[in-house]
């Protein structure tokens, strides 16, 4: 897959972090530095991640079905109407 370019502000102490690794010669650039701690940090959110798969197929459910596949209550239902713009 190739990379894309984005432009992202960050903290200084993050950039710091991102320096340092650079200087302990860990990564090369700070690209580098900043993708190693991305990617590290999407690996150990693996709760994020199943959250994530299960919007997924509950997006999927419902465009198969047409319709919200579970009967939700309060702010999660109020989430899925504003994302389809109800």
């Amino acid at each position: 897959m190739p990379a894309e370019i984005v432009q992202v502000r960050i903290e200084k102490d993050e950039l710091e972090f991102a320096d340092f690794l650079v200087k302990a010669g860990i990564c090369k650039t700070r690209s580098e530095a900043l993708r190693f701690l991305i990617s590290r940090g999407i690996a150990n959110s693996d709760s994020l991640r199943l959250i994530k798969d299960r919007a997924e197929d509950l997006k999927r459910t419902e465009r198969r079905k047409g319709k919200i596949p579970i009967d939700l209550a309060g702010a999660t239902k109020r989430l899925i109407e504003e994302r389809d713009g109800s």
